[in-house]
């Protein structure tokens, strides 16, 4: 029996990341969910980073249209999100 095998173009390219639309999630719904992470009591007083600047980041016409910016808020929410797991003891 013959194994299937994809085009080598795919098969043997370079890695490529996987495609997440960042900006569509802030800049909607998901927004609410980032700020309620990032800008509660428990993550101001961790003092991981600065408060005024995700507030000025989470505006949602700002993440919208601007993927890098939502990618910042991303990996805030990941490590906050880690951190809430994992606390300090």
């Amino acid at each position: 029996m013959q194994e299937h095998r994809g085009p080598d173009s795919i098969l043997f390219r370079n890695k490529v990341g996987f495609p997440v639309p960042l900006d569509d999630w802030f800049g909607g719904d998901f927004n609410q969910y980032a700020r309620k992470i990032l800008l509660s009591d428990v993550a101001k007083a961790r003092d991981l980073f600065n408060v005024k600047n995700v507030q000025k980041w989470l505006k949602k016409d700002k993440l919208a249209t601007n993927h890098r910016l939502a990618m910042k808020i991303w990996m805030l929410v990941n490590v906050e999100l880690f951190s809430i797991k994992y606390p300090d003891n």
